[in-house]
């Protein structure tokens, strides 16, 4: 089975969030878990979503193809879309 290419942006403007729903969810299908009150939520510093357990970047990896404005961080276990700054946040 080849990798998924993740869409470079949302086309939904209300869910600004929508092209890194699959990340998520394939980390929740793997045992992860969100934080807050919804999957993604919003504060002072805009969209987010906050993991339970860290980000299986190997695991990802393996599934999907990132568009080079979705930076994979390691260090930070973070993924961010940097056209609209949303964060995928891991436990560290």
């Amino acid at each position: 089975m080849g990798k998924i290419a993740l869409q470079q942006s949302s086309e939904d403007s209300l869910r600004p969030w929508a092209n890194l729903e699959p990340i998520v969810q394939a980390l929740v299908a793997s045992g992860n878990f969100t934080l807050g009150e919804g999957v993604f939520n919003f504060d002072k510093d805009g969209w987010y979503c906050l993991l339970g357990k860290p980000i299986d970047f190997d695991y990802l990896d393996s599934l999907f193809i990132f568009p080079d404005n979705i930076r994979v961080s390691r260090a930070d276990a973070s993924i961010v879309d940097i056209s609209t700054w949303i964060e995928i946040k891991g436990a560290d």
